[in-house]
């Protein structure tokens, strides 16, 4: 079950997540779309894991070229940033960040106004080390706000 091919998922969300983990040490296409899948499961800690996984092989995917590879898991992370759990959209925002993930920048300034502080802090700091020009003064803006009122 490796591979990642399109193949019935495991019932047990334990096997779920320890599969979603065991994908992140690959840098295979198909992977990335298995852990898209997962991002959708039922129980938050597949969902985790499938975030973590994801970073996992953005990186590797960046550090070895493989550009192609890199932006579809940014592009999976982003779906990540719209999940119920708030642990679940700071966990990505910090992926994304972590990525530099320019594909990422427009649903980032939408989480400036997520009700969890520490999320809209994740996607501040996410859009500063993606450091795309046109965000900055909106990340500035938010931050003085934040600082005004405290949170």
């Amino acid at each position: 079950m490796r591979e990642g091919r399109a193949q019935q998922l495991p019932d047990d969300p334990e096997e779920r997540r320890l599969y979603a983990e065991s994908l992140g040490d690959s840098v295979d296409h198909s992977s990335v779309g298995v852990l898209a899948r997962l991002l959708r499961d039922r129980d938050v800690d597949v969902r985790l894991a499938a975030v973590e996984s994801l970073q996992s092989i953005g990186r590797k995917g960046a550090d070895s070229g493989d550009i192609r590879i890199s932006e579809g898991c940014a592009m999976a992370l982003t779906t990540a940033l719209a999940d119920e759990n708030a642990h679940i959209r700071w966990r990505a925002a910090k992926a994304l960040g972590g990525l530099a993930a320019k594909e990422a920048v427009f649903p980032l300034l939408r989480l400036l106004r997520d009700e969890n502080k520490h999320v809209a802090w994740a996607a501040a700091d996410a859009l500063e080390a993606i450091g795309d020009p046109s965000t900055l003064r909106e990340v500035e803006k938010f931050k003085e706000s934040r600082y005004r009122i405290g949170g």
